[in-house]
């Protein structure tokens, strides 16, 4: 058993335990973060110093403890100076996805990526993986392979086929929750670059047969495989696993999202989502019930995995359907006032760049839109070349050179790209806001 020292650590070490595992788990009901994480503290130094250090982060952002920085800053420095002498890959694995979840609080994403593509060489190298790393720890690295994507960093490390082999190749009917994450999220890994290599043709830059052959092999292959687990999801609902919880409605329109986008990957005007609206709704009434149901109502709750915020994201700023897309900005603003993030996704921050797209596409302000949707005033929907084809987020301290300290953000903008004769219109100034 190891030694906690003083006071101040048992208590950190038992809130981690009891608030912040559970908390970082949030629909998933995880081996890792509630039990794993504490068990091997006892023994490890570096694993128990990183998680005090995250325990002491998430207390002082949480629960506005900012005398805590200090001793998160004592636990870092002596997990990582512990972290030097380890030999054992699954451990330095651990540390690594602790101290990302460290940088995600402090808005450092860079750092954060850092640690990533250390931990993904380190998982790769590994050539007889342990209970550990196979069951747990290369599952989160699938999962955490999104996040560089989708906040600033285009290119990728893939991940290796022998992971890839072992999590897309799916059974009839998945045996848990758990299993249906780990495999969908594999297979968000392998659509993201398909999704990516068409943008040219869904901008309207060049025609779908300049796509190379090998694009149309791996999409095909792609949509087997979503098709395949669309099965497999189903079987475990039909062998009794209750639709109504929450895990399993967050899988769910995750898929919906994934299928809008194979549907429409090749089509060469955002008049195609208007197809999907059925879709939407879908995602909506499964959100709307995972914000009332999911228990996850605690101020500045912060989750790891990606749950339904990104996708409330999408479907803001897809579905052109006045009533629906109001309908996710509400619910962005519900968790918004309770200051939920998951993974990197801030539902203040997406509510506040849903607002901005909507409102520039319908050309008026959220108010007026919403007196017209409650009149049932028929509201028509955008015109093509009002619609915004596509937003990435510039964090502002990386664009003042390299000798900038850029893991200490002052702020991010959106841009919203709209399509104009030429192409692009890029509109650099919707949306500003602090971290």
């Amino acid at each position: 058993m190891a030694d906690l020292g003083d006071s101040s650590e048992i208590r950190s070490f038992d809130f981690f335990r009891t608030v912040v595992g559970p908390m970082l788990a949030g629909h998933f009901e995880e081996e890792l973060w509630r039990n794993s994480i504490a068990q091997i503290s006892n023994s490890e130094p570096a694993i128990r110093h990183a998680a005090l250090a995250l325990s002491s982060v998430i207390e002082s952002r949480v629960y506005a403890r900012v005398e805590l920085d200090g001793l998160a800053l004592q636990h870092n420095n002596k997990s990582i100076n512990a972290v030097l002498a380890l030999r054992d890959e699954s451990l330095i694995l651990l540390t690594c996805i602790l101290f990302i979840c460290q940088e995600w609080l402090h808005g450092k994403v860079r750092r954060a990526r850092a640690h990533f593509y250390q931990g993904l060489r380190i998982l790769e190298s590994i050539k007889q993986p342990s209970i550990l790393v196979r069951e747990m720890l290369a599952p989160v690295f699938c999962r955490l392979w999104l996040f560089p994507a989708f906040f600033g960093h285009a290119h990728h490390v893939p991940m290796s086929a022998y992971w890839m082999r072992e999590w897309t190749d799916i059974p009839t009917r998945f045996k848990s929750s758990n299993a249906a994450m780990y495999s969908l999220a594999a297979l968000w890994v392998l659509l993201l670059p398909c999704i990516r290599q068409s943008e040219p043709v869904r901008f309207g830059k060049m025609p779908a047969s300049s796509l190379p052959n090998s694009w149309y092999t791996q999409y095909a292959t792609v949509n087997e495989l979503f098709s395949k687990w669309s099965t497999a999801y189903t079987g475990l609902v039909l062998n009794g696993s209750d639709t109504s919880k929450c895990p399993l409605r967050v899988l769910w329109v995750q898929y919906l999202i994934a299928r809008i986008w194979l549907n429409v990957a090749l089509a060469p005007t955002q008049l195609a989502f208007d197809d999907y609206h059925a879709n939407f709704a879908s995602i909506i009434e499964h959100c709307t019930f995972v914000v009332e149901n999911s228990g996850l109502k605690q101020n500045g709750m912060f989750t790891f995995d990606i749950g339904i915020i990104s996708i409330l994201e999408f479907t803001g700023c897809k579905c052109r359907h006045a009533k629906t897309r109001l309908e996710a900005l509400e619910l962005l603003r519900r968790m918004g006032e309770q200051r939920v993030r998951e993974n990197l996704w801030d539902a203040k921050t997406v509510h506040d760049v849903v607002k901005q797209v909507i409102e520039h596409e319908h050309d008026c302000s959220i108010e007026n839109l919403t007196k017209q949707v409650e009149l049932q005033t028929l509201v028509e929907m955008p015109p093509n070349e009002r619609r915004v084809d596509d937003f990435h987020r510039v964090d502002l301290s990386a664009t003042s050179g390299e000798g900038v300290d850029v893991d200490e953000p002052s702020g991010v903008t959106v841009v919203l790209r709209v399509r104009d004769q030429a192409g692009w219109e890029t509109q650099m100034d919707y949306v500003t806001f602090l971290r």
